[in-house]
């Protein structure tokens, strides 16, 4: 029987807390997109972790931060997967790919922007690293539900075929 190193021992214990941690987001996503709507859905979730966030500022012992870090994880993927059902059921087909493509570059600058955060700004300020992110989730829950349409319980536009 092959001996399992203690690399392997550490991802598996990793990929575990992140299922643990990051799939009951998905689950509670799954329940409140119904109930709640997708406005209302991405609103709630963008707060949820922008409290996560700003909770790190409280933080006294690494496993505290490390819980809040997995929380606001689990709310990000929530919002994330809320965008990806809202945004096919907001535009009719002909546009449909074109719009998802240009949600999902504009998800990618964020991605880009996060390692200049993360290592220039967090070096020099701690609190202005968190409170960036902080405020793109403010920006989010407040552009969230001024978004014109709710999408719950209506069927999906088809629209003329591009040729």
């Amino acid at each position: 029987m092959a001996r399992v190193s203690d690399d392997n021992v550490a991802l598996i214990t990793y990929s575990a807390c992140i299922l643990a941690l990051i799939f009951p987001g998905l689950v509670v996503t799954i329940i409140i997109i119904e109930i709640l709507g997708r406005k209302k859905t991405m609103a709630l979730e963008s707060f949820g972790t922008m409290a996560g966030f700003l909770l790190l500022f409280v933080c006294s012992t690494s496993e505290v931060t490390t819980l809040f870090l997995f929380l606001t994880r689990a709310f990000a993927t929530g919002v994330f997967q809320t965008v990806y059902v809202y945004t096919p059921e907001v535009y009719p087909t002909s546009i449909r790919a074109s719009a998802l493509g240009l949600h999902t570059t504009a998800s990618r600058i964020g991605a880009l922007l996060t390692p200049f955060n993360a290592q220039v700004v967090f070096h020099s300020s701690d609190i202005a690293a968190v409170s960036f992110y902080a405020g793109s989730c403010l920006l989010l829950v407040i552009s969230s539900l001024l978004l014109p349409i709710e999408t719950k319980g209506k069927s999906m536009k088809d629209g003329p075929s591009v040729r």
